[in-house]
């Protein structure tokens, strides 16, 4: 009960005793004019008795009000108490928080401190390197640099600029430490099967430069020039190939379970050129080896590239490098843009990364 319905209630007992007693008064007048033959001893004992009653209901209600009194000023020192520990438990709550906020703001400042005193040199330099183990993108030269996501093994990279720190700057203004780079395209699993073959123009597998070749006689004419060729190669993949995901792996090309290793291109190639389905992965491994037939080095690039709606989604293309320029083929959007009506037809084809800014990225 709060103090002041407490004392409500107390306030009612008093004036409840006050009308007992008056009634009582009253009644005891009434009573000894109606009875004027009563002596004066005999009338003040019957009054008495008459109070008597009264005098016991007051004594009750005395005592009652004091044991609520009692209570009621206990009640408000265990109130003032509460009151009291819970101010003290906010302030100490907000001497926290204040010194949270002070901790993360010399944190900051001291980051702010570090990353104005770090600093490097570039100096320009241009070529495509490939990645021999898997490796973060850093933000900044150096290992303790926020990681822009992992290039895996075996990926081509367009270095811009060279810094004095051991890193390579890439086209996308992420850096990569050179101790992971390489000018050459580096093997991985490339242990080709008994039906290799080691000639110029090949693929390395014998079964599958067979099926290419034979191929080539079908869309090749005497005199035709390597771009013409190329563009042929092309046009082959898109009117040959249907969009269709989880097509198998041939066997007979050895180890398979690195995606992008030679192995693997050349199974998932000729997955795709003999039953003529396949998602982005085998349309660019199909091209890719028609491309290595024809004498090219051809790259299984691994990124991500820019859709209509403005998202980005992971996707495999074919990279094929002509005089010392690396270039984009990506028959399997090709020929989805064909399909809709879309561009040129040749929108994917023969592109630089500048030519398709913003649109591929490794």
């Amino acid at each position: 009960m709060r103090p002041s319905e407490a004392h409500k209630k107390i306030k009612f007992q008093i004036m409840s005793i006050l009308l007992v007693s008056a009634f009582s008064v009253m009644a005891c007048s009434l009573w000894m004019i109606n009875t004027q033959a009563l002596d004066t001893e005999q009338a003040s004992t019957q009054v008495a008795s008459i109070l008597e009653p009264t005098k016991q209901l007051a004594k009750k209600l005395d005592k009652e009000l004091a044991t609520k009194i009692e209570q009621i000023k206990q009640q408000a020192a265990q109130e003032a108490a509460e009151q009291q520990a819970a101010e003290q438990a906010a302030a100490a709550q907000a001497a926290a928080e204040a010194e949270a906020a002070a901790q993360q703001a010399a944190a900051q400042q001291a980051a702010e401190q570090q990353q104005a005193a770090f600093q490097w040199n570039e100096s320009p330099y241009s070529a495509t390197m490939y990645l021999t183990e898997n490796c973060n993108q850093r933000v900044e030269p150096r290992v303790s640099s926020a990681s822009n996501g992992i290039l895996k093994k075996g990926t081509a990279v367009q270095v811009v600029a060279k810094t004095d720190l051991n890193f390579m700057k890439l086209e996308n203004g992420n850096f990569i430490s050179a101790d992971y780079l390489t000018a050459q395209a580096p093997v991985v699993s490339n242990t080709p099967s008994s039906g290799s073959s080691s000639a110029i123009g090949s693929t390395g597998y014998t079964q599958l430069d067979n099926l290419i070749n034979g191929i080539f006689a079908q869309i090749f004419t005497p005199g035709m020039s390597d771009a013409d060729k190329i563009k042929a190669c092309y046009n082959y993949l898109i009117d040959h190939t249907d969009y269709a995901r989880g097509t198998p792996m041939p066997g007979g090309f050895g180890d398979t379970s690195v995606e992008g290793s030679n192995n693997y291109v050349a199974s998932a190639a000729y997955g795709c050129l003999t039953t003529g389905k396949g998602s982005c992965n085998r349309y660019s491994a199909a091209f890719i080896a028609m491309m290595r037939c024809l004498g090219y080095q051809a790259n299984y690039i691994m990124g991500q590239t820019h859709y209509a709606n403005g998202s980005m989604d992971d996707h495999v293309w074919a990279e094929v490098v002509i005089g010392g320029t690396p270039y984009i083929f990506d028959p399997q959007v090709e020929d989805n843009m064909r399909a809709r009506g879309e561009g040129d037809g040749y929108s994917r084809y023969w592109k630089t990364y500048s030519q398709l800014a913003g649109k591929y990225v490794k």
